[in-house]
């Protein structure tokens, strides 16, 4: 599994730990960092075509906040937001997985291109199945990102499973990748350049902005 430690210089380092807890990385820019993590772990992501997203603590920073109206707020990350219509300029598809349900959420997926939308969910390995059968995607051609115990499921069944920085420990144990970037602060984005990238595509769609 790939993750992330911070030395005491404040720079990152990427690692992976093997059956013996050994890790082996080196000091890297951010850039190299993500290319250089599935470099070490090995992973093909060619064919991952499907990113699958919980809300709550992926898209969101995973806080409940509530205005003197009793109206629940929620914040976004613009990066995320821009990195999907990179995503969907690319051709591929992308989904919501969320326990909860909510007319922002539904709102703000629409703004970002996401066709897809499973709110209200209370088993989402249940649910991951029949999106994928609905997508007509295999689970290898899907990411899906995660934070909570709720989506172990799929992280289980997917292609290329993707904790964020915040995520609970057992997520982070079962993730091929965990993110540098926690929920609602640009983790989404960090993935799917990551994911273009590791196909060759990043420069050519990034450069139609």
């Amino acid at each position: 599994m790939v993750g992330f430690c911070q030395a005491s210089d404040g720079h990152s380092w990427a690692f992976r730990r093997g059956p013996g807890g050994d890790r082996v990385g080196r000091r890297r820019e951010k850039e190299v960092v993500l290319s250089y993590c599935l470099t070490v772990a090995g992973m093909d992501l060619s064919e991952i075509r499907l990113l699958v997203l919980d809300v709550d603590g992926v898209l969101t920073p995973g806080d409940v906040s509530f205005d003197e109206d009793q109206n629940r707020l929620m914040r976004f990350d613009i990066h995320d937001g821009c990195a999907l219509k990179l995503w969907h300029e690319a051709g591929y598809r992308s989904a919501i997985l969320s326990g909860r349900r909510s007319t922002i959420v539904q709102r703000r997926a629409l703004e970002m291109g996401i066709s897809v939308i499973r709110q209200g969910v209370a088993d989402k390995g249940e649910a991951f199945d029949m999106l994928l059968s609905e997508c007509d995607t295999p689970a290898e051609a899907t990411c899906f990102v995660g934070d909570d115990l709720p989506d172990l499921g799929p992280l289980d069944a997917c292609g290329f499973a993707v904790a964020v920085a915040n995520a609970v420990p057992a997520v982070k144990r079962v993730a091929d990748y965990v993110a540098l970037r926690g929920g609602g602060a640009g983790a989404v984005a960090e993935v799917i350049e990551l994911i273009l990238r590791k196909q060759g595509r990043w420069a050519s769609v990034a450069s139609k902005r």
